[in-house]
């Protein structure tokens, strides 16, 4: 009777009886209503929104490769239909192009599909993303799914302060294990009932239950996890913790709603979170400063070697051509060495020649002049030969003509004899 009056009229109960309604959803959703209830929880009914999606659906996505690849790690069900599942996630893909596609999204989709059909499922979905805020888990600026983790180790050392010391003495962070938590709402490796339990409260109160959720089953496990080491609890903290709660989802969540957890104490922690965000970015910014200046030094210790490589080649080559230089100057000194000792020796035989030389030209000298002496006597012997045979020429010349006038008589008496005779 209750929820029949619940799907009648939704406002006026969750105006008049919140508590009671609350109560009612913590005691469980009946299954055949559970998907009316999440809608009306979620205000997602919305008819113009319907038809987009199905205008959606005509379009191409370019994440459509990535959604049918890890399509078979999200249907953990048998009743999953793949395709209605590839169909929604594919049109939220392209009706929040800021988000885009993340797997989580995939497995956060899947339990609403077990409830109702694709066009609902997609405007549910899209209500969990804006109203419930879940979009800032998958944006990429965005530090919400830091911050709510920040939270779950804050009240993790207000409630269970031991297990929080345990997690620090092996540096085991929140993120290691409650990440994939807070990312699919609790829908991974989780029973689908216990899943559906979950989702009738995050749709009901918020996403903080995620935070009573993470509680309640750290604490139900506190024995085992302090009795293992870092690599066990890992792996114990990521597959088992819900063991204890596999066939019992009451129980689950009667422990969840049993921590009490203080809005205040939840908005002091998202103020230390920002401010310890802002130093880390700070000092993100001054390492990345730092690594910048370091990639510089680099080059420039690598330019430095690059040079100091191409200067010991040029010092090698200077250190060659000096030992070559010195081996020159060494030769080029020797025979310096060579030349002065030949020119102290012309220099010695310079300093004896006048005296050789003034004697060796007296010896010419008189040589000389004995030859010149017999050459003055040979040549007036020549000159008076030279007169002598003068005189007999011109004798001779006299006598010729006087033989040439006897001749001639001759010629002109035998002319005359043979002019007589004739």
């Amino acid at each position: 009777e209750f929820w029949s009056k619940v799907i009648s009229d939704f406002n006026s109960v969750s105006k008049s009886e919140p508590k009671i309604l609350s109560h009612h959803i913590q005691r469980g959703i009946p299954p055949s209503l559970r998907g009316m209830v999440w809608q009306l929880l979620a205000k997602s009914k919305n008819l113009k929104l319907e038809e987009q999606y199905m205008q959606l659906l005509k379009e191409e996505s370019v994440y459509e490769k990535a959604i049918a690849r890890d399509l078979p790690r999200a249907c953990f069900n048998i009743n999953h239909d793949q395709e209605a599942l590839f169909n929604v996630v594919k049109a939220y893909s392209l009706y929040d192009t800021d988000v885009g596609y993340n797997q989580s999204i995939l497995h956060i989709t899947a339990p609403l599909l077990l409830n109702m059909p694709e066009e609902e499922a997609f405007c549910v979905l899209v209500q969990l993303m804006n109203k419930y805020n879940l979009r800032n888990h998958f944006l990429p600026q965005s530090e919400l799914i830091s911050q709510r983790l920040y939270q779950l180790e804050g009240l993790i050392a207000d409630h269970l302060p031991h297990i929080q010391r345990h997690f620090e003495a092996h540096r085991i962070r929140s993120n290691t294990y409650a990440y994939q938590w807070f990312s699919t709402l609790f829908s991974f490796k989780i029973p689908t009932d216990i899943v559906f339990r979950i989702y009738d409260l995050i749709l009901s109160e918020g996403l903080e239950t995620l935070l009573r959720f993470s509680l309640a089953l750290i604490e139900k496990n506190q024995a085992i996890i302090l009795s293992l080491e870092f690599d066990d609890l890992v792996s114990f903290l990521k597959s088992d913790l819900i063991e204890p709660y596999k066939d019992n989802a009451n129980q689950l969540i009667k422990d969840a709603f049993q921590i009490q957890i203080v809005s205040k104490r939840l908005d002091r922690l998202a103020k230390d979170f920002q401010v310890e965000s802002a130093r880390a970015n700070n000092e993100a910014e001054a390492i990345e400063a730092l690594k910048r200046q370091n990639k510089s030094l680099a080059d420039s210790i690598k330019q430095l070697d690059t040079n100091y490589t191409e200067l010991n080649k040029e010092h090698t080559q200077v250190a060659s051509e000096l030992i070559a230089a010195k081996m020159d100057i060494a030769r080029i000194h020797d025979e310096n060495e060579a030349l002065f000792q030949k020119s102290n020796d012309l220099k010695k035989a310079l300093e004896t020649l006048p005296a050789e030389v003034e004697t060796r030209v007296k010896e010419e000298m008189e040589i000389l002049y004995t030859k010149n002496a017999a050459l003055v006597e040979r040549n007036s012997a020549l000159e008076d030969q030279l007169a002598y045979m003068e005189n007999m020429i011109i004798e001779i010349k006299v006598k010729y003509a006087e033989s040439e006038s006897e001749r001639e008589g001759l010629r002109q008496r035998l002319t005359d004899l043979k002019r007589l005779m004739g």
